[in-house]
């Protein structure tokens, strides 16, 4: 195995990935994917895996462990203790996220397992160089289907080659006792969201044991419908679901699984804000608002533009909540934390002259692991308030 030198500043254990500028070495006579030992000028030493060609730059990561037998090994070894962890946990293999990248000791590897299907995705070479090892470990040992998921974009990036045996299924997913079917046409990265799990059922919950009477709910940015029909189920008499991308015959089949009847939903095609814009006129009013949007910005750096989008949002959930309602608010935006979107959520509220108690708020589900709230796995935030 080739050492690989890092400069005086970069710290070898870390857990980021390191880019040309990080190395003393040069690693053009690597090859991609390749295996190292990176090595710090204070002797300190961590496993990685570079690529000297990758697009961006990136050439290295490391990985949480200084002494390996051979790259399988370490392999089967986090990927087995990840498997275990989550059954220690009380997850159902499948019925979660088996494995989260750098957060489990392999950056590059996620995989998402449902009722129907075991989806992989992988976007280091340093990973795709041993997917037929990671194949037939989750096909022999846990008995799973396992399907490849590319990803074009990242695949060219990487230099990764196409490795796909068979076709993804339509998406059969269970999560919180409902159940989810998924059109592979429609579906969004892995398929399905396990991250807010736990934050859906704690909504769920409260709406079960509130008094107050829920005729008419929205469910914005609601892709395959997961907040809504966990509404659906724990009360709320009718649901409207709003989306950018078509998805009547995604959420129609959901409803026919959980023998919800199809009048008790509304399917509007349309951007949320256009929508939202569109209600305020009219003054129409939702007891229960649900909004868990897209990542409004793919870096920390642009923390400033997402807290704008996030303001915007929330200023107009507002005016669409009727007295004595719920406003639920999720998020995936790397940078944002809880204590900032309460603190918009305040500052609209005031400005609206409106009193709202903050009545839960959470965190990912634990198949997501994150080892502290400062970590760049931690990255869901949910609230849910009481509108008097």
């Amino acid at each position: 195995m080739k050492t690989i030198c890092l400069k005086k500043r970069v710290v070898p254990t870390r857990s980021e990935p390191f880019f040309l500028k990080d190395l003393e070495d040069s690693v053009k006579s690597c090859i991609p994917g390749e295996w190292v030992e990176l090595k710090g000028t204070n002797k300190e030493s961590t496993l990685g895996f570079v690529n000297p060609f990758h697009e961006d730059g990136l050439v290295a990561w490391s990985l949480p462990c200084s002494m390996i037998e051979s790259e399988e090994s370490y392999i089967k070894q986090v990927l087995v203790k990840a498997l275990e962890r989550r059954q220690l946990l009380g997850f159902d293999l499948r019925e979660s996220r088996l494995f989260y990248g750098q957060a489990d000791g392999l950056p590059g590897l996620v995989i998402d397992s449902y009722l129907n299907q075991c989806v992989v995705q992988i976007s280091t070479m340093g990973v795709a160089r041993f997917h037929k090892y990671i194949k037939n470990i989750l096909e022999n040992d846990y008995q799973l289907k396992v399907v490849f998921l590319a990803n074009p974009k990242q695949n060219k990036k990487e230099q990764i080659p196409e490795f796909n045996h068979d076709s993804l299924e339509d998406i059969h997913v269970r999560d919180n006792s409902l159940e989810f079917l998924i059109p592979v046409d429609y579906a969004q990265k892995a398929g399905y969201y396990y991250d807010h799990s736990l934050n859906r059922k704690k909504m769920a919950d409260r709406i079960s044991l509130s008094q107050l009477c829920l005729k008419k709910g929205v469910d914005l940015f609601s892709y395959c419908g997961s907040w809504g029909v966990h509404a659906l189920g724990s009360g709320c008499s009718h649901m409207t679901f709003v989306d950018q991308s078509p998805i009547v015959k995604s959420i129609k089949k959901t409803l026919d699984l959980n023998k919800f009847s199809q009048d008790r939903a509304e399917f509007i095609h349309k951007d949320v804000f256009s929508f939202l814009e569109g209600m305020i006129e009219k003054q129409e009013k939702f007891q229960l608002v649900i909004a868990d949007p897209p990542a409004f910005s793919k870096s920390v750096h642009q923390l400033k533009k997402a807290l704008s989008g996030y303001q915007k949002l929330i200023q107009k959930m507002l005016k669409v909540c009727s007295s004595h309602s719920f406003m639920v608010l999720g998020s995936c935006t790397h940078g944002v934390s809880l204590y900032e979107l309460d603190k918009i959520v305040s500052l609209q509220l005031e400005k609206s002259k409106r009193k709202a108690t903050l009545i839960e708020l959470g965190h990912q589900r634990a198949d997501h692991p994150s080892p502290s709230l400062d970590s760049r796995e931690s990255y869901i935030k949910f609230l849910m308030y009481y509108l008097d």
